[in-house]
C-alpha cells in the first residue's frame, strides 16, 4: 500500500483516530508520518516523550513560579521542577512534600481527591458511619462556635448514637 499523503513511498505507519465516534484511518510512509505534528514521533528516547506528556498534567498554572522553584524532598532530593517536569515522585515522602501539586491533577483526572471505589461489604457500613460522624462533628463545632447549645446537644447525641455510646 502506498502513502496516502505523498502517493510515492510505501506506507509503513497506520494511524487510526476516533473522535466523537467518527473513525478516521490513514496510511503514511515514515517521512510523512514524521512530518505529521498531530501524532507522536516515537523517537529513540521514548522515556522523554512520556515524561513530557505526563509532566504536562503537573504544570499547575495557579501555583506561582516561586513555588515551583523552592523546596525539595529531603528524603530523596527530588526538586519541584523535576517533579513537575516528569510527574514522577522519587520516594513515598514526595507525595507529602508535593501534595498541593498533586491535588489539582488528581481532581482533573479522577473527578475527586477522595477515593470512592469499592470497599468490602463488611467495612462499607463502618466507612459510611465515620463519614457521618465527621460531618456531624463539623456541625457540632459550628453550633458551639455560634453558641447554639441546644442544637449542639442534639448533634452530640446523634454522634453518641452512631458511635454506640448511648447510655
Amino acid at each position: 500500500m502506498k502513502c496516502q499523503k505523498c502517493n510515492n513511498n510505501p506506507a509503513t505507519t497506520h494511524i487510526k483516530q476516533v473522535i466523537n465516534g467518527v473513525k478516521t484511518e490513514i496510511y503514511l510512509c515514515s517521512e510523512c508520518a514524521g512530518e505529521t505534528p498531530d501524532f507522536f514521533s516515537f523517537a529513540p528516547n521514548i522515556d522523554q516523550e512520556f515524561d513530557s506528556l505526563f509532566g504536562s498534567f503537573w504544570n499547575v498554572p495557579a501555583v506561582s513560579k516561586t513555588l515551583y522553584e523552592e523546596g525539595n524532598c529531603k528524603m530523596c532530593g527530588t526538586t519541584r521542577s523535576r517533579f513537575l517536569k516528569t510527574g514522577k515522585p522519587g520516594c513515598s515522602k514526595c507525595y507529602t512534600v508535593f501534595e498541593e501539586l498533586l491535588m489539582r491533577p488528581l481532581k482533573q483526572i479522577h473527578g475527586s481527591t477522595k477515593h470512592t471505589g469499592k470497599t468490602p461489604s463488611q467495612l462499607s457500613r463502618t466507612f459510611e458511619t465515620e463519614d457521618q460522624i465527621a460531618a456531624l462533628q463539623a456541625k457540632l463545632d459550628d453550633a458551639v462556635s455560634k453558641q447554639n447549645f441546644e442544637e449542639a446537644a442534639q448533634i452530640r447525641d446523634e454522634i453518641r448514637m452512631l458511635r454506640g455510646d448511648v447510655k
